[in-house]
């Protein structure tokens, strides 16, 4: 008997499994005898048999992010120090890029695999992230920031090189992205979008909203911009929110976490500090056809020009 496995499952069924086993005599056939189940019925659809140090497959099923991660295997003893290498055409330019970012998961915890780039010109920087915890993406941070231009402006080739092989290690690589365009974007329901940060440190915000439909063009909207954003459109709205849910405000305003403004749904507006036209002695508050219908004052604070009454 060359091998015995027990208390196994597949979650999701279509999950790959390597079992592992040395062997130094040449046989013709093996058998495979499974003697229980949990399952009704079970059904093996594809058993490939044969001897590697390290291997890598496209993985549609644990990524991040777009179709697939790139997956490893490498085997207990006999992956150490070997290699993967993917070539980068064309080449990629990071000249004056700080920060790469990539999202890793490994069966073993620990720093067992490394990760570099390679720069045309002969150059490898490399990194050795550590898994905090097993069979879990978590996020790496590849400093760059010292590697000087001339060895990161051409590169050609990504390599995964496997550092310890006490153990068999199952390790996916997804999501590499320079920290320039680290961010990402995702629609959380009908009426949410987030945007995310994962650059590594705080940003400056500028949000460009694209207003497409209705025979608009384009228009933006900005957070702390430098200068105002025009709104060229006519017979349009500038800002428009339009509240379905219940409770809560439609707009607050503070000031170092102090409400400075707040609109509820209700239509009630408070307002911390004074009310105060543009132009004194020009505007009115309400209308002939459109009165405010109660007014509450604290006592002596009415001034109609120079004379003061007081209720």
């Amino acid at each position: 008997m060359l091998d015995t496995q027990s208390g196994i499952s597949w979650s999701p069924a279509t999950e790959i499994k390597t079992f592992s086993f040395a062997n130094s005599t040449a046989y013709r056939y093996y058998r495979i005898l499974m003697t229980a189940t949990t399952a009704t019925g079970y059904i093996i659809t594809e058993m490939d048999m044969f001897e590697f140090s390290l291997q890598d497959y496209s993985e549609s099923s644990l990524k991040t992010q777009g179709s697939y991660s790139l997956r490893g295997i490498g085997q207990i003893t006999t992956a150490l120090n070997k290699t993967l290498t993917r070539t980068v055409s064309p080449t990629i330019n990071l000249t004056d890029v700080t920060l790469i970012k990539f999202d890793m998961r490994a069966s073993r915890t620990g720093s067992n695999i490394k990760i570099g780039i390679h720069d045309s010109g002969g150059t490898t920087t490399e990194i050795t992230p550590s898994i905090s915890t097993a069979d879990t993406y978590q996020t790496v941070s590849f400093d760059i920031s010292a590697v000087s231009n001339a060895n990161k402006d051409n590169i050609d080739s990504i390599i995964v090189t496997v550092t310890n092989a006490d153990a068999t290690n199952n390790f996916y690589i997804d999501n590499m992205q320079t920290s320039a365009s680290y961010f990402k974007i995702t629609q959380q329901d009908a009426n949410t979008v987030r945007l995310y940060n994962y650059s590594g440190s705080a940003q400056n915000l500028r949000l460009d909203v694209i207003t497409g439909g209705l025979g608009r063009n384009a228009g933006t909207v900005s957070l702390a911009p430098a200068a105002a954003d025009v709104d060229s459109q006519a017979n349009v709205n500038s800002l428009w929110i339009n509240k379905t849910g219940t409770g809560g405000n439609l707009l607050k305003l503070q000031t170092s976490g102090v409400d400075v403004l707040s609109l509820a749904t209700t239509g009630t507006m408070t307002l911390t500090g004074n009310f105060l036209p543009g132009t004194d002695n020009t505007y009115a508050l309400g209308s002939t056809s459109n009165r405010w219908k109660d007014l509450f004052l604290g006592p002596a604070s009415l001034h109609i020009s120079s004379t003061e009454a007081s209720t």
